[in-house]
């Protein structure tokens, strides 16, 4: 089994706390708010987890 590198693990922190707020249910079929963002606007998605590894102290251009 293979662990997680330090930004997939800050990458599902970043997903679990955006998906707090529970589910988006659209016409009986429901959806993860993370999915969303990241289907909908992945510039926006970007955007917010470089600015969550920001705060986490996090850069990924130094990770091995």
């Amino acid at each position: 089994m293979r662990t997680l590198s330090t930004a997939e693990s800050l990458e599902q922190a970043f997903c679990e706390a955006m998906d707090q707020e529970g589910p988006v249910t659209i016409m009986g079929v429901t959806f993860d708010r993370s999915y969303i963002l990241k289907e909908m606007d992945p510039i926006a998605y970007d955007t917010e987890l470089a600015n969550f590894f920001d705060a986490m102290g996090f850069d990924p251009d130094e990770e091995e």
